[in-house]
């Protein structure tokens, strides 16, 4: 998620998460579910931006964001180890919104513990552990 002046919100993971508790990551993050409405890959990804749409209103309180609103720009493997007993090896899509308000957000308390803006310039900090 991308706020109008370029901006990027990210979430700081709940103390209460399996994997990275308390790490800071990207704005929502999730799988689809094995379903025909978000394994569906047709007509520009529409079930992948079904399966954000659902975690957008689960994790961040977003209400029903238009999928037209959504850019997939791509797909990758990520594999992550994040405490020797548990980590992630899976298959992510990577999706835009710009222009996007914050005031919109209402977080999860079971997934989030903590919502930042970050302008590049920060972000490039936080990257570098500065």
């Amino acid at each position: 998620l991308f706020t109008k002046d370029g901006s990027l919100i990210l979430q700081r993971r709940s103390a209460t998460k399996v994997t990275f508790p308390l790490l800071w990551t990207n704005s929502c993050c999730s799988h689809p579910l094995w379903n025909e409405y978000e394994m569906c890959e047709e007509n520009d990804s529409v079930g992948i931006r079904r399966a954000a749409q659902r975690k957008l209103e689960h994790e961040l309180g977003i209400k029903a964001l238009p999928l037209d609103r959504m850019k997939v720009m791509g797909r990758y493997i990520y594999k992550a180890d994040s405490d020797g007993n548990w980590g992630e090896y899976e298959l992510d899509y990577a999706i835009i919104i710009l222009d996007f308000d914050p005031v919109a957000i209402t977080p999860n308390p079971e997934e989030i513990e903590q919502i930042s803006i970050v302008n590049q310039s920060k972000l490039r900090k936080m990257v570098q552990g500065t």
